[in-house]
């Protein structure tokens, strides 16, 4: 009959084994778990003591087989061995649970979302996402340029998104920005066809875009996030300033 030492070794072991095999391909040539970007160095060496902790266990639990008896010294080093892997497993289980989280939060977030919840949850829009929860505009298969609320800097808050605007940030299609090329005319929905968008793209490769009816344009938007994949073939550029038709 197994001792009730070996007993717990085996369970130690097979705790390890598992949290190992839930790793799946992710783990690292030396069979340790996947290790977080955020602390390579430290969970990585956790991840090694812990694979030479399983090794040592299992040469001591082989040894108990073969022996009538066990010395206290050996008893002292199988028990600081099985102290170690428990330790160890408590880590390196701490590290799969952040992987699962990571792989949860990309399976939701790679989810193609309608416009409206694609806005919400885009960093530093919640200005616009306000207009657009206030107007309610149709953003069913569009090209949509959304400012981001730096773009809402020192305008008072009656003028900040008038409703012209919605006519100049919202193109009827789909484009992405290779669509866009260097002084593309591009009409939006605005009813004037003189306040068509224009593009410009510089040495680093940043869009700027305009309003044709401007022949010396005062305000320029740049891209700063493009090709935001949204329900309804929907695509989201967010930029950094917000065109005024009639200014």
């Amino acid at each position: 009959m197994p001792s009730q030492l070996e007993k717990r070794v085996m369970t130690v072991l097979r705790a390890l084994r598992r949290t190992f095999d839930d790793g799946g391909d992710d783990g690292g040539d030396d069979g340790a778990p996947p290790v977080p970007q955020e602390d390579p160095g430290g969970t990585r060496d956790a991840a090694a003591r812990a694979v030479s902790a399983i090794d040592r266990a299992e040469k001591l639990c082989r040894s108990m087989h073969r022996m009538s008896s066990l010395t206290d010294d050996y008893r002292e080093e199988l028990s600081t061995a099985v102290r170690t892997a428990e330790r160890f497993t408590e880590r390196i289980e701490t590290i799969h649970s952040s992987r699962v989280r990571r792989l949860e939060r990309r399976r939701v977030f790679g989810t193609i979302l309608s416009p409206v919840e694609t806005i919400r949850g885009l960093k530093r829009c919640g200005k616009f996402l306000q207009a657009v929860l206030e107007h309610d505009p149709d953003l069913d298969g569009v090209t949509l340029f959304v400012p981001n609320d730096g773009a809402f800097l020192g305008l008072p808050a009656e003028e900040a998104f008038e409703h012209e605007c919605w006519g100049v940030h919202i193109v009827d299609g789909p484009y992405v920005v290779s669509d866009l090329s260097d002084q593309a005319r591009v009409q939006p929905r605005h009813r004037d066809l003189r306040h068509a968008l224009r593009f410009r793209f510089d040495m680093r490769g940043v869009c700027a875009m305009w309003l044709d009816s401007d022949s010396k344009p005062p305000r320029q938007a740049r891209i700063v996030k493009s090709n935001i994949k949204c329900a309804g073939g929907t695509i989201i550029h967010v930029v950094d300033k917000i065109l005024y038709p009639d200014g």
